[in-house]
């Protein structure tokens, strides 16, 4: 079952693209990315949700395609989008879930956090996100039940080791060589 214009997208499909760096330091983008990241592990692990990849994503980064255009290219029937703002200790994220079929925000919040709440706002994010998605497709009572039976991955608590990795996945990724591998 697919919405209008798509030839297959199903109505629990969802893309993340990758979040937009609103910080005054261009280097804080190993950040968004890694917040983009984290999201999509926790909304794949919801059995409801089908989640496109993030090789699919990634192309789409500085791309000036609108919800509809980027939801046909993934095949989904929604896109998650947003921006991290980051100064000092505090973080605001602004996250949006549109409708791929007609443009329509059906979620769309702002959270300022300290840092070291960062893993319970990455959470709370993915978690109305999911709830969003599977109440259009199966009803509230469904989402909420849906969200409360995933299971918790594990991770850390400190936010400088999640940093770190953070700043190292960036290197990592950027194929840089020993240099780049090192640091």
């Amino acid at each position: 079952m697919g919405w209008p214009g798509s030839a297959g997208a199903t109505l629990n499909s969802v893309a993340v693209l990758p979040f937009k760096n609103l910080s005054s330091d261009p280097e804080q983008g190993y950040f968004s990315d890694g917040l983009s990241e984290e999201l999509r592990s926790i909304l794949v692990r919801n059995d409801m949700l089908r989640v496109a990849a993030p090789t699919s994503t990634l192309g789409l980064r500085d791309a000036v395609d609108d919800a509809i255009a980027v939801a046909r290219k993934l095949d989904v029937a929604y896109v998650l989008r947003g921006s991290v703002q980051r100064a000092g200790n505090m973080v605001r994220i602004a996250a949006e879930l549109i409708s791929g079929g007609d443009a329509v925000v059906k979620w769309s919040q702002i959270f300022n956090r300290e840092m070291r709440d960062v893993f319970a706002l990455q959470s709370e994010i993915a978690n109305s996100v999911a709830i969003s998605i599977v109440a259009e497709v199966s009803g509230q009572d469904q989402a909420i039940r849906s969200a409360a039976s995933q299971n918790p991955v594990g991770g850390t608590k400190n936010v400088a080791a999640y940093d770190a990795y953070l700043r190292g996945q960036s290197l990592f990724d950027l194929s840089e060589g020993e240099a780049g591998d090192r640091a």
